[in-house]
Parts: C-alpha cells; sequence; structure tokens
C-alpha cells in the first residue's frame, strides 16, 4: 500500500470512530463528569390505552437542564384523549385526566427521587415535575417510573404503566484547552 493509500484508509476509519462516538445512545449507559449542554432533553414517546380502551395517551419524561447545571424534570404528554359515544375527545379544564407518577433518575448512581401528582387538562402538555439538583454531568440518563392516569373524562378508565426504564441521552459541552468544561465541579 502506498502512503496516500495507507493514510486515506487511517483517515477513513478515524472518521468512522468519531462518526460512532457521536451517535445517541452509544456512550455507556452511565452518565459522565462534565458539564452538559443546556437545553431539553427526552426519551422517546411512549403510547398507552387503559384496560377498557376508552382513554389514550402518549407521553414521555424529559430533562431540562439550564446553563447552571440545574436539571427539572418534565413529563410531556399529546393525543391525551378518552372515547366516548361513538368520538375520541380531548382532556379538558371540565374533563380533566388525573396522575400519580414516581420515580427516580439515575446516572451510574442514585441522583433523585420524584412523586407528583398532578392533573393534565389540555390534549397536549409539558408538566415540571420536580427541581433535581444541580448535577455536573452529561452523557446517558436514565429515568425509571411508575405512571398512573384516571381519565380523562371517565374516571373509571385508567392508564397503569409499572415500573420501566428509559433513558435520556445528554451532550457534553466541548471543553476548554485547560480541561475546564467552564464551571465549577461539584
Amino acid at each position: 500500500m502506498t502512503t496516500p493509500t495507507r493514510l486515506r484508509a487511517a483517515l477513513g476509519a478515524l472518521a468512522l470512530a468519531l462518526a460512532a462516538l457521536a451517535l445517541p445512545g452509544s456512550g455507556t449507559a452511565a452518565a459522565q463528569d462534565g458539564t452538559a449542554v443546556p437545553g431539553r432533553y427526552c426519551t422517546v414517546w411512549d403510547s398507552h390505552y387503559s384496560g377498557d380502551r376508552y382513554t389514550f395517551l402518549d407521553e414521555r419524561m424529559c430533562l431540562d437542564i439550564n446553563s447552571e447545571s440545574l436539571i427539572n424534570v418534565y413529563l410531556e404528554t399529546a393525543r391525551n384523549t378518552y372515547y366516548w359515544k361513538g368520538a375520541w375527545y380531548s382532556a379538558a379544564e371540565a374533563y380533566p385526566a388525573n396522575f400519580d407518577l414516581e420515580g427516580d433518575v439515575y446516572s451510574g448512581e442514585h441522583l433523585f427521587h420524584f412523586a407528583p401528582s398532578s392533573k393534565l387538562t389540555a390534549r397536549s402538555q409539558s408538566k415540571q415535575l420536580v427541581t433535581g439538583g444541580i448535577f455536573k454531568k452529561c452523557g446517558t440518563f436514565v429515568v425509571k417510573s411508575d405512571y398512573h392516569q384516571a381519565g380523562a373524562y371517565r374516571m373509571v378508565s385508567s392508564i397503569d404503566v409499572d415500573q420501566r426504564a428509559r433513558s435520556v441521552d445528554v451532550p457534553c459541552a466541548l471543553s476548554s484547552e485547560n480541561g475546564d468544561a467552564g464551571g465549577v465541579g461539584y
């Protein structure tokens, strides 16, 4: 192999390795020390029917991380609907869905617990559940939770989703030349 051919092959292998590192979820199951890029990062959407199939909901969990590395946990919902007399209707102030949600956030170790109860009063909503604290971490977080919803409208129609674990990938901020990510470590 000539030198330019070897160089092209080595650069191609390096580019492939760097591309694999940039893929979401390609990291370890634990977050790593470092500063997260501020933003909202969410699990994939999950769809749920009640046992009697009269209530339907799409939901996902999100970690909202600000520039000071404060983590807030959100529940985002869509298509929060119920079936009545041949048609589907959306949750509303007059016909809310009441929920209980209990869970934990991990990054290789347990970070914090949350257990809010509230109501959903619209077809799609974003509800802040808890302010978890300041964590100088980025990478893959795991949100484990139980979700129970009564309604909308028909409070005897419930959605029950027991213990599940879902991943949230949070990108790391680029470090400066001296290795400091731009903040004070905790």
